[in-house]
């Protein structure tokens, strides 16, 4: 899922963003279901420890989580900019920090490259399996969990950069729609995009080695006896699984390069080439035609695969299965004439009940391939599924417990560097201005030009020059008519306050040193730029940004703008100056 972007990075009217209104209903139907869709599977892997235990479905997990918090994304994005769309504030400027702070963009900044990655993730593991397919088979559950987690926090790591850029926009320059370009910095966007393509190819190209190596070892095991190849029947019957899940996964890999690759390729090639209507009516679609990728995954996994299946449906009914389920999946579904066996069962939560009651139950495979009890084991319910799942966090504190003192600290340390970027707003301006406000915009404006950030300036101005053509403000009689009209201000403006006529510079101006002493800056700048003693006096330097006068350094930034300067950081021209 990349480029989340219908129209260029610019504010346009409302009126123009009403076209768009029927892509983003597609967005919440999407969003929608890849949100549920993924959060079953999930919840069906996390809650059957016969699942949990196979190191293919951990990281079908992982990619799942990461298509269901992709899926909250989209289905924000569209309902939450469609009622912008209709409440008018679309086109409302905002800064790229509050971008990144909408609940679609928060989901979007890590699963638009996440979702991709885990991908290539999934390919690299299908390869290690087929590869090496033995040693594979000697892999713990640690090493999915390190593999999964290793991609997540890589992509973190990743997020981390991105946002550490994007905090220095803070400032309105974006519609309130916030694709997702707009909420980070134009470098880590392009970054970000492209990792995101790299990983999708790249797992698409590792598959076809992946599926030439599986039919190569497939064809070797055809020809030969399992003596001969030195592989008990326990590791031959894990292959075979692994087989299946291969081919599922390549079918999930075939989607991958159908409606993600094809259709990044053409908008790459096309978008460049051709300007107009087909740019507006056809590349946006080919982000919609993206999210199939993710929703047909959905049905490869639970149509191929009998025990994820089961899993599924019971977890909807909130149904503890036993492993012997899970068992007679894996018989049907990848045996064929099975004869009568027996398979003891006692899972770790389940022993510590049976414990207490009843020995273990033996459950028979006949013929049929139906399993049938020995003994009778009492119904699961909810409160046996919840007592299990707080046994087993138990366990795991009690066997990991610095990582659960070290880890807290670190994350409060973390967490903490939030105070240097912390900010108070009690500024009435902003409390009781509506957020579409002109003054806010306004003051924006004047904030970025003087760095103004207590809101402390009564009156400001900004002179520039009515002849375009001649637009330099560094001349003596340009010069002169400013330092004139600065006096006038202050002796000639009037504030009416409740009725009652208040003179600028006698009556407000006066007590406040900051204001009585705002413009002398400029009123220095000039009597120093022409007048002889600069030049005699080594202790004035007229340069850009930083003016020496004697013991003191005034910065010219904040009252100048437009400036050039020469070779000596000397200043020859002045578009305009802030009063």
């Amino acid at each position: 899922m990349v480029n989340d972007s219908f129209v260029n990075a610019t504010a346009l009217p409302v009126t123009n963003y009403y076209s768009d209104m029927h892509k983003f209903w597609i967005y919440v139907f999407q969003g929608a279901f890849l949100l549920i869709a993924n959060a079953l599977i999930v919840g069906a892997i996390a809650f059957h420890e016969p699942l949990r235990r196979r190191k293919e479905y951990i990281l079908i997990a992982g990619l799942s989580l990461a298509d269901g918090a992709n899926g909250f994304g989209l289905f924000t994005a569209g309902l939450f900019r469609n009622l912008m769309i209709l409440d008018g504030t679309a086109g409302t400027l905002v800064s790229r920090l509050q971008c990144i702070l909408t609940p679609w963009n928060l989901c979007f900044v890590w699963t638009d490259a996440l979702c991709h990655v885990m991908l290539l993730t999934v390919s690299i593991d299908r390869f290690i399996a087929v590869k090496f397919p033995l040693k594979y088979y000697t892999f713990s559950t640690r090493y999915a969990y390190g593999i999964v987690g290793g991609t997540y926090l890589f992509i973190f790591i990743n997020l981390a950069m991105g946002i550490g850029t994007t905090l220095q926009h803070n400032y309105p320059e974006k519609p309130k729609l916030c694709y997702t370009a707009y909420a980070l910095s134009d470098f880590y966007y392009a970054y970000h995009t492209w990792l995101a393509v790299a990983g999708d190819m790249l797992s698409v190209l590792l598959y076809i080695i992946v599926i030439y190596i599986s039919y190569k070892t497939t064809h070797q095991m055809d020809h030969q006896r399992v003596g001969t190849m030195r592989i008990s029947a326990q590791q031959l019957k894990a292959l075979q699984i692994q087989k299946k899940v291969t081919r599922t996964l390549g079918i999930s890999s075939l989607c991958t390069f159908l409606f993600y690759c094809i259709p990044y390729a053409f908008k790459m090639l096309v978008q460049p080439y051709v300007t107009g209507n087909l740019v507006n009516s056809v590349i946006p679609y080919t982000f919609i035609v993206n999210q199939l990728n993710q929703m047909a995954n959905f049905f490869i996994y639970t149509s191929r695969q009998r025990d994820l299946r089961i899993g599924l449906k019971n977890f909807i009914m909130c149904k503890k299965v036993s492993e012997a389920k899970f068992l007679q999946a894996a018989f049907t579904a990848d045996s064929s004439g099975a004869a009568n066996s027996i398979v003891r069962f006692c899972g770790v939560s389940m022993c510590r009940r049976a414990a207490t009651t009843h020995p273990p139950a033996i459950y028979l495979l006949n013929e049929r391939g139906d399993f049938r009890s020995s003994g009778r084991n009492s119904p699961v319910t909810m409160k046996d599924y919840v007592g299990d799942l707080y046994g087993a966090y138990a366990l795991y504190v009690a066997r990991y417990p610095k990582a659960f003192i070290i880890g807290p600290v670190i994350l409060t340390f973390i967490l903490s560097t939030g105070l240097l970027q912390i900010t108070v707003k009690d500024d009435l301006r902003f409390l009781y201005s509506p957020d579409n406000a002109q003054s806010r915009w306004e003051y924006e404006v004047h904030r970025q030009f003087t760095g103004d950030g207590s809101n402390s300036t009564i009156l400001a101005f900004a002179v520039e020059s009515s002849n375009r053509s001649a637009t330099n403000l560094l001349t003596k009689s340009r010069a002169d008519v400013i330092s004139r009209f600065n006096e006038f201000v202050l002796r000639n403006a009037t504030v009416f306050l409740k009725g009652r006529e208040y003179n600028f510079g006698a009556d407000i101006c006066s007590h406040m040193e900051a204001c009585t002493h705002s413009n002398a800056i400029v009123t220095t700048f000039f009597d120093s730029y022409y007048s002889q003693t600069p030049k005699r006096d080594a202790r004035i330097r007229l340069t850009y940004p930083l003016m020496q006068y004697f013991d003191f350094k005034f910065f010219l930034p904040t009252h100048f703008y437009g400036v050039v300067v020469n070779k000596t950081d000397e200043i020859n021209v002045i578009d305009m100056i802030h009063l």
